[in-house]
This record gives C-alpha cells, structure tokens and sequence, in this order.
C-alpha cells in the first residue's frame, strides 16, 4: 500500500456522520456554534498519536461536549479501536448517563463491532457522586466487545477506590491504572493484542516504526519515526523523531547552510503539528555528532527562527549533544542570549537524563528557571589570577590566521568561562567577515581586470 493511502482510507472511513446514533444523546457543545455557521462538509481531523504513531481521528462535535452545568468530555478515537475520553469537571448521576449516552453512540458508530479498549483520561476530573460512580459501573459492565478499561490521571482517592473495587471483585471489567498518556497507550497495545491476537504495529501506518531504547540508567523509552521525517539536501541531512510521545529528537549531518533552514523549518512544523497533543513537558533533543559545520548566516538565522518558535511553542529545554568544541562554546554563549533554557551534553543517553531530572523539578522551579548569576559570597577568591589570564588569553589572538587555541588557555574551572566562550564566537564571526571581504575583493579585482 502506498504511504499516505493507508491515512486516506482511514480518514475516509471516518466520514461517516453520527446523526442517526446521536439522536438520543443529549449532550452540548461547550461552545456551540450557530446553526448557519457549522460547515456542511465533514471536517473530520486524523492527526498522528506520538507513542504509538497510530492515526487519531478527533471531529468538532466530539470536543467539549457538556452534558451538564460543570462537567465536560471530549473523545478521540486511536487506531480504529482505542477510544480516548478526556473528562473534566465535576460529574452527577444525569451528567454520567448523558456522557455514557454520547460514547456508547460514538462506539457505534465509528468502531462497530471489533473489540475496543477505552482509556479515561481523569487528570481534569474534580470528582463523581455516589450515584454517578455505581452507574458509571453498570454501564461498563454492559459493553460485551470492550476489551479493557485504561485510567489514567486518577486523583490519589479514586487511585485507591479503583484498587479496592478490583481487590473485592467489585469492578467485574478488566480494569488498569496508568500514570500518563504513554503507559496507556502501551497497556492498550497489550490488552488490543490480546483481543485481536494482532500486534498494534499492524495497525500502523505503512512508513512507521517503533523502536525501544533502554539508556544507560535503566530507563526504558519509546521512539517513534515515520519515513518523511527527514530530507537530504545540498551536503545537509536532517531525521527527526519522536521519544516518549513528548521529546522531540532531530539529528543533522553534514554542514548546515542558510538555504537548508527553511526545508528544516517546514519539516519540524509539520511535524509537530501532525501530532495529536505532546502529553508531558515539551522538549527539543538536538544531535549533532555528524554535524560537519554551519554556515555563519545559517547560525544566526537558525538562533532567531527557534526563538520565534518558541514564542509560540512552549518547550522546557533545548539539549544539545555531539558538539565540537566551537560549537559547544557557541552553545555556551547562547545560554544567555536565548530565552530557553540550554543544555550542552555527551551523549544522547546524558540528553535523556537531562530531561528526567529536568521533569522531577518542573512543580518546585517552574517551566522555566532564572539564569542567576553567583552571589557575592560565592564569587571566586581568585579574582586577580582570573583576569590575567583573561588578558593573557587575549593578547595571544591571532587575528591573522583563522581560529582559536582555547583549548591551550581556557580550564573548565575557571570563573570566567563564559567569556572565553564570548571571544571565541566573535572571533570566528569575525574570521567569517574576513573571508567574505577577502572573497567580494577578488570577485572585484577579476571584474575590473576583465572590463580593462
């Protein structure tokens, strides 16, 4: 099957309009829209799950549906046979009957009769009467071609309710507790698998793999990429994937120059807007171990164009690995002119850890952590020796010939740091200039020479 008919058949499939099942549901939408507004097209959207890389099929009238003053839900369906409720608010026992009315309507209509598995998302769920829990009960048990039950953002009460029930045989369902998106996705997997006697990889798109990659510390992580996330253009190369359904990992070789950047802008934006949701602390994994060199223009647009995506982007932190030495003083020296936090590191499996520890501290510090300069009780003794150095350092340049022996002169302890980074990155700009005024000269010169 070509790539992309798979998505086209699927989407499709999904045309098919829910007014003959809905007519008894009594739920409505959040934020109705007039009748003479609504389009009379099917506006059915298929986006790309970041775990498992299945189509997610979402349509206008599934999102925000209210089924009373309160509470909400908006439904997703996953690969054909996973439906994804997102709740919110605060539920009664009208509000439960109502919302089980819209999903039973939906099952129906979009799934059919192949065995399902449902995940409740209960991370903006206040709570449920009494009334609302037992028919909530009594609803599910009614649904014979439900595979399993997959909760996940349980507040820490219903966490143990839902263990209870299980331990007394009251919630007769198979029934399981996840802690986020991506662990229910891969319990959904296991219980369709079981279902279907199906790996979910067959219900892929032609063009997808999944991989697993267990790093240095023990930790287990997910990697999704598709073929066409990626281009080889002019000396440059550039893959992207997706790690944990919320880490975006792109590696580049050969040397990057300003005609690659809007192929790399467009890749990268297509890509995360294909996504169905980033569940968890956004974050950008760069590699570039193959990385030869960047064209100075490039580097410079390339600094301004992911500032302004993350004016509209939000992500945590910026990680960089498999740098050179220059680049890696250019990362440096970019800790303080860019508004993100930056992060330089050996390795991919450093990377991974840069984001674990990073998430554990996100509640405390907050999305986004001050780059604090030392107080005045930690400034170093050795002031004095430290700038000499500086100034030894800088009478050595040899502004002649192009680059810098940093490595001679600077130490890693060494308070000033920062600075050497700074000289560094002006020197190679200015080395640039040269070459270009060397170059425009000649280019004058034999023009001249020519003419006479």
């Amino acid at each position: 099957m070509a790539p992309g008919l798979w998505w086209k058949m699927e989407s499709d499939a999904a045309m098919t309009t829910l007014s003959k099942g809905m007519a008894t549901v009594q739920g409505t939408r959040a934020d109705p829209v007039p009748a003479a507004a609504a389009p009379a097209a099917d506006v059915s959207t298929v986006l790309i799950c970041p775990v498992t890389g299945l189509p997610v099929l979402r349509r206008p009238e599934w999102e925000r549906v209210t089924f009373e003053p309160g509470f909400s839900l908006s439904a997703e369906i996953i690969g054909g046979s996973i439906l994804l409720t997102h709740n919110q608010g605060r539920a009664t026992l009208t509000g439960v009957q109502k919302a089980f009315d819209f999903t039973d309507a939906l099952i129906e209509s979009e799934i059919g009769d192949r065995p399902y598995i449902h995940i409740l998302d209960y991370t903006q769920l206040e709570g449920t009467t009494l009334e609302g829990r037992r028919h909530f009960i009594h609803r599910m048990l009614a649904r014979d071609r439900m595979a399993g039950v997959i909760f996940y953002g349980l507040s820490p009460m219903l966490r143990m309710s839902t263990k209870l029930g299980k331990r007394l045989n009251i919630i007769q369902i198979d029934v399981h507790i996840a802690n986020h998106y991506a662990e229910a996705l891969s319990l959904a997997g296991e219980l369709m698998q079981k279902a279907n006697k199906a790996a979910l990889s067959e219900l892929q798109p032609e063009g997808t793999t999944i991989n697993h990659f267990r790093a240095r510390d023990g930790s287990q992580h997910t990697i999704l990429s598709r073929e066409d996330w990626g281009f080889e253009r002019e000396g440059y190369g550039l893959r992207f994937e997706v790690v944990d359904g919320h880490i975006l990992h792109s590696s580049s070789r050969g040397i990057l120059r300003a005609q690659h950047l809007p192929d790399l802008i467009a890749l990268r934006d297509r890509i995360y807007g294909s996504l169905a949701g980033v569940y968890g602390p956004f974050y950008l994994v760069v590699g570039m171990r193959d990385l030869q060199g960047v064209e100075r223009r490039a580097r410079k647009c390339y600094m301004d164009a992911i500032s302004a995506w993350h004016r509209k982007v939000s992500f945590q932190a910026y990680i960089i690995y498999g740098l050179n030495q220059f680049m890696a003083a250019v990362a440096s020296f970019s800790k303080f002119t860019l508004p993100f936090k930056i992060h330089v590191v050996k390795d991919f499996d450093d990377a991974l850890g840069i984001v674990s520890r990073d998430k554990r501290t996100l509640p405390a510090s907050g999305p986004r952590e001050a780059q604090a300069s030392p107080a005045a009780d930690q400034k170093p003794a050795d002031t004095d020796g430290a700038l000499e150095q500086l100034m030894e350092f800088i009478g050595r340049i040899d502004w002649e010939n192009d680059g810098l022996a940093l490595s001679e002169h600077v130490h890693q302890e060494s308070p000033l740091g920062p600075v050497y980074d700074a000289i560094s990155v002006i020197k190679s700009e200015v080395d640039d200039l040269l070459r270009e005024k060397i170059r425009t000269e000649d280019a004058l010169r034999e023009a001249r020479d020519e003419l006479d």
